[in-house]
């Protein structure tokens, strides 16, 4: 048994996943920025809790932390680009 997807499906079905994705992360993103430092203090106090297993400097927790919403605003606005060199966006 062989099942042929449309090419134009599978176009719109990438679309819409790619459109979901850019919002997530974008929203994702700003709220972390917006929290005024919220989404920091409570997830560093989480990852240096003395109960957990593996043990890592805080400083690498820190800056993960801090990196993280430009992390996800950087992707979600790289995301719309569709071919690697040739320009195309969505």
């Amino acid at each position: 048994m062989q099942t042929s997807i449309d090419i134009k499906i599978l176009k719109n079905a990438e679309l819409m996943l790619r459109i979901c994705m850019i919002i997530t992360l974008l929203v994702a993103g700003i709220s972390k920025i917006c929290s005024q430092g919220g989404f920091h203090d409570y997830y560093l106090l989480q990852f240096t809790n003395s109960s957990l297993r593996i043990q890592l400097p805080a400083i690498i927790y820190d800056a993960y932390l801090t990196m993280i919403p430009f992390i996800e605003l950087s992707i979600g606005i790289v995301l719309p680009r569709k071919g690697q060199n040739t320009g195309e966006f969505l």
